[in-house]
């Protein structure tokens, strides 16, 4: 396992939080590059932009987005997710849960008002995670798949722990928002270091990790989106029925 650590970017005239810079940064190749999304997409609204910003990549022809795979358990977070991609035109791209423990699970502002959005999928319905990598990567070339991490490493963990040689085969890169030393949230809380250092030890593809991108303050230009935009519900909630940075 290689894992290379990027240098901080500038993101300038865009409206999303910084699960953004990862996706920046690996969307400079020339082929359009396939991902699956990660995401805790809960207590906070930056994995909300962050899959916005993959959506925008994926209309300009930038990116393929395969899944997407939960990696909390929030009971509206499939649906939330689901309904995000239904509104950019892309409804029927799966959508995987995590299945197992979880204490002291977080709260949303958000996540149970945007399923009042068009979906066809919730969390009794997805299918787990595991299943969802299992489909999605068999159906890929080699060497051609770049997971985006800005959440929880769990449902990594049961990937690798089941599928070590599909994760081989199949995986470009793994890219984690995150710091490489010292990052007790996205690598640790909900009890779920464990798993992170199962992910970091065993992942065989290179891992890209990149900073939490806090520095950057988005928000407010969502207020000019059309009002049916669930990514500018997602922001208006979070912000306490305002918009702000």
């Amino acid at each position: 396992m290689k894992i290379y650590k990027r240098c901080p970017i500038t993101i300038l005239n865009l409206f999303f939080i910084l699960s953004l810079l990862p996706i920046l940064v690996i969307a400079r190749d020339k082929q359009p590059k396939k991902i699956i999304y990660e995401t805790n997409m809960c207590l906070d609204v930056d994995d909300v932009g962050g899959l916005a910003m993959i959506h925008a990549l994926q209309n300009r022809g930038e990116a393929v987005l395969l899944a997407v795979c939960y990696n909390e358990v929030h009971p509206d977070g499939a649906a939330a997710i689901d309904a995000i991609n239904t509104w950019y035109g892309w409804g029927d791209i799966p959508v995987g849960v995590y299945r197992g423990p979880f204490p002291d699970p977080d709260t949303s502002a958000y996540l149970h008002p945007l399923t009042r959005f068009p979906h066809d999928i919730d969390n009794k319905s997805a299918l787990s995670a595991l299943e969802v990598y299992r489909k999605v990567l068999a159906k890929q070339p080699d060497n051609s798949v770049t997971i985006i991490s800005v959440g929880f490493m769990n449902n990594l963990s049961v990937l690798i722990k089941n599928e070590p040689d599909l994760v081989a085969k199949k995986i470009k890169e793994l890219v984690i928002m995150g710091a490489q030393n010292g990052d007790s949230h996205n690598l640790g809380f909900h009890n779920t270091a464990s798993a992170a250092q199962n992910v970091l030890k065993n992942w065989p593809s290179p891992i890209v990790f990149h900073h939490l991108g806090g520095d950057v303050l988005t928000g407010s230009g969502l207020k000019k989106t059309p009002v049916g935009n669930p990514v500018r519900d997602a922001y208006y909630k979070y912000f306490g029925s305002k918009f702000r940075n």
